[in-house]
């Protein structure tokens, strides 16, 4: 399990970026070996030494994959979408990273591969996922238009619907060597991400993207 935010490991923590999970990373984790998302200056003896500061494990082997920038065209809109970089860390025979257990489960779920579609197929579970009321502090009004524009009714048969409300969340995340505990994982209706809510000093508490 990660160690808890401190002086000297804040800077492996401003290497690792998070934990890639997906299909490909949750199969190549039974062989031992573990993507993360890196800061782009970060090398491989920065990222052995973050991966064993904070996990705790032995590292044989890094490898670094630098994704470019992609062009990305949205009707008469064209951006582009960053870059990023990747590790691939193998960690020692009989070390684990369980960034991937919520209470000694699995939080990914993999299919059994009955069917062609099925094969290599996993969700993430939502049996950890909180069912209660979100925090009230961190909730901001979303304007109804209810099928209206400028007043008058544009669309008919448009209502305003059921109450909804944003969630604010702190996308910065910059409170490096501030301690926090998460209190529950929700689902947020505006995201497909998960958001995690957070207490930190001082009795004030966040939302962060899981």
């Amino acid at each position: 399990m990660a160690k808890d935010l401190n002086k000297d490991n804040q800077i492996a923590y401003r290497i690792l970026i998070e934990p890639w999970i997906t299909e490909e990373a949750t199969r190549i984790a039974e062989m031992n070996k573990y993507i993360f998302k890196v800061a782009k200056d970060a090398d491989k003896n920065e990222i052995k030494r973050a991966v064993e500061d904070i996990y705790n494990v032995k590292v044989d082997e890094v490898n670094t994959i630098n994704i470019h920038r992609k062009k990305r065209t949205r009707g008469r809109t064209t951006g582009w979408k960053p870059g990023y970089k990747k590790a691939i860390v193998s960690v020692k025979e009989g070390d684990k990273i369980e960034f991937l257990r919520v209470n000694n489960h699995m939080a990914i779920k993999i299919y059994k591969r009955n069917t062609a579609g099925r094969r290599n197929m996993s969700v993430v579970k939502v049996d950890y996922i909180s069912k209660g009321k979100p925090e009230k502090s961190l909730l901001a009004k979303m304007s109804e238009h209810a099928g209206r524009s400028h007043g008058k009714i544009s669309v008919r048969h448009h209502g305003s619907g059921n109450k909804r409300r944003y969630r604010i969340v702190d996308f910065k995340q910059d409170k490096f060597g501030i301690p926090g505990t998460v209190i529950a994982l929700e689902k947020d209706p505006n995201r497909s991400a998960f958001i995690a809510l957070v207490n930190i000093r001082m009795e004030r508490k966040i939302y962060l993207s899981h």
